[in-house]
């Protein structure tokens, strides 16, 4: 692939000022600037060149960014067919965006991700303020022709209000075209609204602990986790993803296929509860208090596995 940068760059430098980084030290021909107002990164094909993503980032503060070319690991193979040898032959684009200051320093980066195929079709990405200020949260305008996206991300579940719109919760989205709302995403809160809408959801999200695993590799019916908390039974929850805190603080997302009550097996005893049953081989096994991963890097991670499934209220209005 290759990558182009709406601000003018500065001259190449033979590698990054890594700054006892070893990650980059492997940054190769690196270009910099200073993003006060933002910028995009468009990264297309080298042989098609119209298909592509483009990267919209809001700048602000001291924001620098580096853009050169590292390694492309994946090239020398996957897994057992991997060749070290190989990693300095096959080369990608790599962006890394800095923000410097005096400690403690906190900063929230936030980025638009727009894929395409033909040409881009966002118009302009802009940040909005937000009440009351927050350094984690995040309100953006994205205008795309007459098609007006705004959107609202924090951390926790505080009130806050931009662009005429009013969020509690962790993610809102409204789109407005041609002046009236076509649409409202509200995910992980209790309300969303603004002029002429208004969103409400029952329930933000649902939380417990994971007592037992299961596994079809361990001729189980299902890979599924067993927990004690409530869920809704059958399909209520299909498609729905629940995030995974492991007794050392790692996350992992697993994507629900059903629910359902049962005692089952976990290999050595029965266990009562609810089945979270999954898409797919989550690769744990749960052993009284830990935790341990059956594919690379196979840690053993001590302590309770809670989790907690975000809930989405949405309404779309016909044209």
């Amino acid at each position: 692939m290759s990558a182009a940068c709406s601000l003018p760059l500065s001259q190449k430098l033979a590698r990054m000022d890594a700054k006892g980084v070893k990650a980059y030290e492997l940054m190769r021909d690196v270009q910099s600037a200073q993003a006060a107002e933002g910028l995009n990164v468009t990264f297309t094909y080298v042989a098609n060149p119209d298909k592509g993503v483009r990267v919209h980032l809001l700048g602000g503060g001291q924001t620098q960014v580096f853009l050169g070319r590292s390694p492309s690991v994946r090239r020398t193979g996957i897994g057992g067919r991997g060749d070290n040898r190989k990693v300095l032959d096959f080369w990608m684009p790599q962006l890394v965006v800095r923000r410097t200051g005096p400690a403690p320093f906190q900063s929230a980066f936030a980025a638009v991700h727009e894929p395409f195929d033909g040409k881009p079709f966002i118009e302009s990405v802009t940040a909005l303020p937000l009440a009351p200020p927050d350094p984690s949260a995040v309100a953006l305008r994205v205008n795309n022709g007459d098609i007006v996206d705004t959107i609202l991300s924090t951390l926790d579940d505080s009130p806050m209000a931009a662009d005429g719109v009013q969020l509690k919760g962790r993610l809102g989205i409204v789109r407005r075209q041609a002046g009236k709302v076509a649409g409202a995403w509200l995910f992980e809160g209790q309300s969303l609204s603004g002029d002429g809408f208004s969103l409400k959801a029952e329930r933000e999200r649902y939380t417990g602990e994971i007592v037992a695993a299961t596994r079809k590799a361990d001729d189980a019916p299902h890979d599924a986790f067993i927990t004690d908390a409530a869920l809704p039974l059958g399909d209520a929850l299909r498609g729905a993803w629940m995030i995974v805190t492991h007794g050392n603080g790692y996350t992992h997302g697993y994507q629900i296929d059903h629910i359902e009550k049962s005692a089952v097996g976990n290999g050595l005893r029965a266990v009562p509860g609810t089945l979270i049953v999954l898409t797919d081989d989550h690769g744990l096994k749960i052993d009284a208090a830990v935790t341990h991963e059956v594919y690379f890097p196979q840690r053993k991670m001590e302590g309770k596995n809670t989790f907690v499934i975000p809930l989405a209220t949405t309404m779309v209005r016909s044209k």
